[in-house]
């Protein structure tokens, strides 16, 4: 007799709620063999008809106060048939999200953090679904409710510049406001300005946390207007808070006359030792003056010269002289002052001085002839460089062509004076055509100018 025993071990273990089909038969040993009718066992696996168990572990089922960056955490378990982490589905307000998942079997753990922060009083709704390993499988679906922080305050007015009921305003003013809100912040989409009844559109900067709304006025108003600013906001919390309307008073100035300085000056080449005319000119706009008032000329800041004005028109000019001769070369500063003892009150003052700045030459370079023809026939074959006017030590005088080159060097003067036959440093005749000329004390830059070479 030979009795066999035969065992059969799965590659995985079967799942709950399955069931098991078993066949088996042989043959003996003889020839021919004889067979066994197939033998067939069904086998009825462990039931397993309870879902996963899904709870909240943070920030806790069904919480309030939640931040709005808050992350959420999951535990997944089911101990019989364990938690199939394929399956899990999370969905914010409606919408499916990608969570991250660690774990698997008896625990699993199920992790999300918004990509943006819920708003203020908002409440999010949760929903997760997962599966169990069983055939059939058991799931299980349950929904949450989170509150996140409250904020019933809304926005404030901080600051107004220039402060609500100032007066004396400029016809075109520019009015800068602060909004601020300490939870959610000022949403500022929601921004709402009018002027005197009108919807305007601000410029908006700053952070929800501090918001500067800047209105300026399109065109002037009116002296002695009055404007009236209304702004309202609300925050980003859903549902918003919204600030009570806000109203602020101001008052356009009074018409100002605005007098005008203007300056000129008779010459641009100024020498040492020479009289130039300054003349200073005055203007007003907007109104009449009808007091005195006191123009002033400067030289270097110190005041050369006062001169009374009894009244002015609009549209009218004043003009006002002043001869100058200065002892020294360089830069000298002159300025005409308008209302120099600030009797009048103005729309501007800014407008008062008008400004001149001189460079004044030691002397002038002289020339004998210019243009000069050096030709030989005995007639301006020779142009002559005076410097008579110049303290110079060292006198240098140097020739270049119009591209810059050098054409000669001329270090022997004849007295004050230097004279060119048109001949460069080797003797060849130079090209008709203009020349720069420098003069030089040593290596120290004194006066220039152009010359012409005809023919």
């Amino acid at each position: 007799i030979y009795d066999y025993t035969v065992v059969v071990v799965p590659d995985a273990p079967f799942a709950y709620n399955d069931s098991v089909l078993v066949e088996i038969d042989a043959g003996d040993l003889a020839e021919p063999a004889n067979r066994m009718p197939t033998d067939r066992y069904r086998f009825f696996l462990e039931k397993d008809e309870t879902v996963p168990d899904i709870r909240c572990i943070v920030p806790g089922d069904s919480a309030r106060e939640v931040a709005g960056d808050a992350t959420f955490v999951f535990e997944l378990t089911d101990t019989q048939a364990g938690v199939n982490s394929g399956s899990v589905v999370l969905k914010v307000n409606d919408q499916a999200v990608q969570p991250v998942i660690s774990g698997d079997g008896s625990l699993c753990r199920v992790e999300w953090q918004p990509a943006a922060p819920f708003p203020y009083n908002a409440v999010v709704s949760m929903q997760m679904m997962v599966a169990d390993r069983a055939q059939p499988a058991n799931i299980a679906i349950r929904d949450f409710h989170f509150w996140m922080v409250t904020d019933v305050t809304p926005p404030y007015l901080a600051e107004a510049n220039p402060a609500d009921g100032s007066d004396n305003l400029p016809f075109a003013p520019i009015v800068q406001i602060c909004l601020r809100d300490d939870a959610a912040g000022v949403d500022k989409t929601s921004v709402s300005l009018t002027v005197n009844g009108r919807t305007m559109t601000p410029q908006i900067e700053g952070t929800p946390a501090e918001l500067w709304v800047k209105y300026q006025a399109p065109s002037s108003f009116l002296p002695g207007t009055q404007v009236k600013l209304a702004i309202s906001a609300c925050d980003l919390s859903q549902p918003a808070n919204c600030m009570e309307t806000v109203r602020l008073h101001y008052r356009i100035r009074d018409a100002l006359p605005d007098l005008i300085a203007g300056i000129e000056v008779d010459s641009t080449r100024l020498f040492v030792g020479k009289t130039v005319t300054v003349t200073g000119t005055v203007h007003v706009n907007e109104l009449d003056v009808n007091q005195p008032f006191q123009v002033v000329f400067q030289h270097n800041g110190s005041t050369v010269k006062e001169s009374p004005i009894s009244n002015m028109r609009v549209q009218n000019e004043q003009i006002v002289q002043k001869q100058f001769s200065f002892d020294k070369a360089g830069r000298q500063i002159i300025r005409f002052v308008v209302d120099a003892d600030n009797r009048i009150e103005e729309s501007d003052e800014e407008n008062n001085i008008a400004e001149v700045q001189l460079h004044v030459l030691e002397g002038e370079l002289k020339l004998s002839s210019n243009p000069f023809t050096p030709n030989n026939d005995g007639f301006n074959d020779w142009v002559v460089f005076d410097f008579s006017q110049f303290q110079v030590k060292y006198p240098v005088l140097k020739v270049f062509d119009v591209l810059g080159r050098a054409v000669i060097t001329l270090r022997q003067p004849d007295g004050s004076t230097f004279r060119w036959n048109g001949m460069d440093r080797s003797g060849q005749v130079m090209l008709p055509g203009v020349y720069l000329y420098v003069l030089q004390d040593g290596s120290r830059y004194v006066a220039q100018g152009y010359v012409v070479l005809a023919r």
